[in-house]
């Protein structure tokens, strides 16, 4: 028994050339869809870097603006320090005595960066690099908000002349512990995310210039004043509190300022 393939209707030849001809437009769209995956995460990328700027030069702005304030923010701490120690059973009346600026530090762009893929787009050393720097930044960040925490045992001293409670003198003390702790840890981390940014290559010169006018404003505001004025007597109409409204007045005007240095 004899078997007979089929003969192409225009011989073989010219099959095999169709053959080639369609395979060669199934590669072509196959390449032409990997580019443009390719140009998707090429521009996913650079938005994330341009995002994750915006985030480290606010990094650098708070660690500019905690390096002006350190030497007042430490002088304070040793102003209640020492009244805690010439007052053992009372406290002479005390007005707002200001508070450590409560800033961002971590930059959660990158957080969104990781959730959605774009981060494993990026060069490894790169992706490590901002990892690394992320989670710096979230050091900084904890210690201020539980040096805040402390502020606010702190600032149960603001008010007029009273005795203490029984114990009260100890946990004002742990509180004061804690602050000068949490002062120190930032005070040695700040300026290590800042030596991590710069290494990273992203921030140029006219960064660091938007980074010096996001904190101009914040080193001559109500905040800054009040942590490295003088203590004023207590005011009855209000209770006074860390970062309080009062003092640091319409946080808005400073976010609007911000965004405006950054265009």
């Amino acid at each position: 028994m004899h078997f007979h393939l089929p003969k192409p209707l225009h011989g073989w030849r010219e099959f095999v050339g169709e053959v080639f001809i369609i395979v060669l437009g199934v590669l072509i769209a196959l390449g032409a869809e990997q580019l443009v995956e390719r140009w998707h995460w090429y521009e996913q990328v650079q938005s994330g870097r341009t995002a994750l700027k915006a985030d480290f030069i606010g990094i650098v702005a708070n660690a500019k603006e905690r390096q002006a304030e350190d030497k007042c923010i430490r002088a304070r701490l040793l102003l209640l320090r020492n009244m805690l120690d010439a007052h053992a059973d009372s406290l002479p009346a005390l007005g707002h005595i200001g508070s450590p600026p409560e800033r961002s530090w971590y930059p959660a762009t990158w957080d969104s960066l990781v959730a959605s893929d774009v981060s494993t787009h990026m060069p490894r050393q790169e992706m490590l690099f901002y990892a690394g720097i992320a989670n710096q930044a979230r050091d900084t960040e904890n210690a201020t908000k539980r040096e805040l925490d402390d502020w606010s045992v702190l600032f149960t001293m603001v008010g007029p002349a009273r005795k203490l409670a029984p114990g009260e003198s100890a946990q004002l003390r742990k509180a004061l512990t804690d602050a000068a702790f949490q002062l120190n840890g930032i005070y040695l981390n700040a300026p290590q995310v800042v030596q991590s940014i710069l290494a990273s290559g992203l921030l140029d010169r006219d960064d660091l210039k938007r980074a010096d006018a996001m904190v101009a404003p914040h080193l001559s505001g109500p905040n800054y004043r009040s942590i490295c004025g003088p203590v004023g007597p207590p005011d009855p109409s209000r209770v006074d509190a860390p970062y309080d409204p009062a003092v640091q007045a319409n946080p808005l005007a400073y976010f609007k300022s911000d965004v405006s240095s950054m265009k």
